[in-house]
């Protein structure tokens, strides 16, 4: 949605930005290796698994990796919020290793809360996380 008449330009923003991105040229920092964009990284190869749909019945297939990617973000990203990086990172990992080396959406919803807990509990606001 465009705006009738745009909001003006912050003073001096462009000089500052290429600043930042000349500074941050010369720096690795935690986001650039453990951000919320790096645990779909790790998802590895797509699965076989088994869908049931009630009208036909149980069906084999394969999930799309780039579904599971899509979801490995979103629950990073879910998990980061009042959390540094490193600690996200681990819990994904964490969640990883208790559901058999990948994070799917079947799992999740399979998976009890205190088991969700245990693998977050060191992300901020963990508890409700783990709801």
């Amino acid at each position: 949605m465009e705006l009738d008449k745009p909001h003006p330009e912050p003073a001096n923003w462009r000089p500052v930005y290429k600043k930042i991105e000349e500074m941050r040229s010369q720096i690795v920092a935690p986001v650039d290796t453990m951000g919320c964009h790096t645990p779909m990284l790790e998802e590895g190869e797509p699965r076989v698994c088994v869908i049931y749909f009630p009208k036909s019945g149980p069906i084999l297939t394969t999930i799309v990796l780039e579904q599971s990617q899509r979801f490995t973000t979103l629950i990073s990203l879910m998990l980061s919020s009042q959390t540094k990086d490193e600690v996200t990172s681990a819990a994904i990992q964490n969640l990883r290793a208790r559901f058999g080396g990948h994070l799917t959406l079947e799992a999740v919803l399979e998976a009890k809360e205190e088991d969700i807990g245990q693998a977050i509990c060191k992300v901020g606001f963990w508890r409700r996380k783990a709801g």
